[in-house]
Order: C-alpha cells, then sequence, then structure tokens
C-alpha cells in the first residue's frame, strides 16, 4: 500500500511542483484524541457532551479527559450494554445514560 501511495505522491507531486506546492506524508496520527487534544487546546468551553451510540461508555471515559468538568449524556439504543452503563454513571457524578433509539416513527426496537 505505501508503493502505491508513493508513486501517487510523486505522480502528483510533479503537478503540485508547478504552482509551488508539494504533498507530504504527515507522520501525525488523525484520531479522536489528537481532534480532542486541538479543541482543548483552542480553550473552546465544552459543557456537555452527548455521546450517541455509547456502547459502554469508552468514548465518553476518554473525552473525559479533556473536559472533565462537561456533563455527559451518553445515548444507547442496546440493552445489553446497560450494566457498564450503570456502572461508568456511579462512578462519575456528571454523567447519566439513556437507553434510546432514533427513529421516523415512534414506537419500540
Amino acid at each position: 500500500m505505501a508503493d502505491v501511495w508513493s508513486r501517487g505522491a510523486r505522480i502528483a507531486n510533479r503537478l503540485l511542483r508547478r504552482f509551488g506546492c508539494e504533498l507530504v506524508r504527515s507522520s501525525n496520527s488523525v484520531s479522536w484524541q489528537s481532534a480532542l487534544e486541538r479543541i482543548h487546546g483552542m480553550g473552546l468551553q465544552v459543557a456537555t457532551v452527548i455521546d450517541v451510540g455509547a456502547s459502554d461508555g469508552r468514548w465518553s471515559r476518554q473525552t473525559q479527559r479533556w473536559f472533565p468538568d462537561a456533563s455527559y449524556l451518553l445515548i444507547e439504543a442496546q440493552a445489553i450494554h446497560e450494566p457498564r452503563l450503570q456502572a461508568y454513571k456511579k462512578r462519575g457524578k456528571n454523567v447519566d445514560y439513556v437507553l434510546a433509539a432514533a427513529a421516523d416513527t415512534c414506537g419500540q426496537v
């Protein structure tokens, strides 16, 4: 895969150099954690985090590293995750969850 990218980058760079530009492969990883770190670094104040499809709350726990004072509402449709959500809620004073699913009609899943 790296060879394909390298060959494509060489071709693109031949064209881009005409405009004074160049493609450079970055070693910076793009991840939720790096995005949250950048948002936090900008000084953005986050009061509420809504985690849709929360599963066991893993993403919210990671997010709390950057925004520990925010209120967290976790939404999960699958009841199988409720024991872990209950445990997470007990540990966090600013955490709540609801078992719910989104749809275009009222009903039960």
